[in-house]
């Protein structure tokens, strides 16, 4: 029996309220892994344009709209990138000149389709800059969270939420902590500190946490703090560069309320 297609597929109207709950994730994904703003523009568009044509794959049973989504996006941006490597190879076969690639415009029903959200494309764009984070969902399932700087804890908590993990960042000052126990704390997942003279992205994962949905509880919140000395500032041997605790806590999550961090600067060991 043929699966049913979503309303998104079937009701312009219902289109143009997914495009706009999902337009701004689908950019920040392609912004955070393509140069050219025009070259996201055309590839924001397109995914837009596959959803009408796979929608039937999508299943609400087995995860969000924005989880599938971010499938329809890799899987553009994976085409994409094969069609520049094979430009590249013919450019090359052809006498080396380097071919630039123009803007793809689209036409018919696919336009029309996108005329009424475009609009949120270009301001989108124009504000991106670089991202503080990237969230990204693996095959088997987990997430994966790469922090390039330590900002917009607002915005992870809200991208983990898109993906189905409910979170608590925050982005304590250096020297600082939030007061704990922070809740009924059911697992702790990893805490660490360093002393090298590293910014956060010398993480033993290279600044990467690797995010497991299956194990946080429908009643639970994954509790992430971080803590980063000022690149500007002189750190001296001995002296503590960044520190992090990552926590499972069943039900209510207490307000961060900082307190002096009795270990920030103290030998490690």
């Amino acid at each position: 029996m043929p699966r049913k297609r979503p309303e998104f597929a079937t009701d312009p109207v219902a289109f143009e309220a997914f495009y706009r709950r999902h337009v701004e994730a689908v950019t920040r994904f392609f912004a955070r892994r393509v140069d050219d703003p025009h070259t996201v523009a055309d590839l924001v568009a397109e995914v837009f344009v596959a959803v009408l044509d796979s929608a039937h794959t999508y299943r609400s049973d087995l995860g969000t709209e924005l989880g599938w989504l971010y499938g329809v996006a890799r899987n553009t941006l994976s085409a994409e990138r094969r069609r520049v490597f094979r430009q590249s190879r013919l450019a090359d076969r052809v006498g080396g000149r380097r071919r630039t690639r123009g803007r793809r415009l689209l036409t018919g029903a696919a336009a029309a389709g996108l005329a009424a959200a475009a609009a949120f494309v270009v301001p989108t764009l124009a504000g991106v800059a670089s991202p503080a984070h990237a969230v990204s969902e693996d095959a088997d399932g987990t997430i994966v969270v790469t922090i390039a700087e330590l900002r917009d804890a607002d915005q992870l908590e809200r991208d983990l939420a898109a993906l189905g993990v409910r979170a608590d960042v925050t982005y304590a000052p250096a020297g600082k902590r939030c007061d704990g126990p922070r809740g009924d704390i059911v697992a702790d997942r990893t805490a660490g500190r360093t002393a090298l003279r590293e910014p956060w992205t010398s993480y033993p994962k290279g600044g990467k946490l690797t995010i497991d949905p299956a194990r946080i509880g429908a009643d639970q919140t994954l509790v992430m703090e971080f803590s980063e000395r000022d690149p500007a500032e002189p750190a001296g041997d001995g002296m503590t560069v960044w520190r992090y605790g990552g926590w499972i806590v069943r039900g209510e999550v207490r307000p961060c309320a900082l307190v002096d961090d009795e270990f920030w600067n103290k030998p490690i060991g």
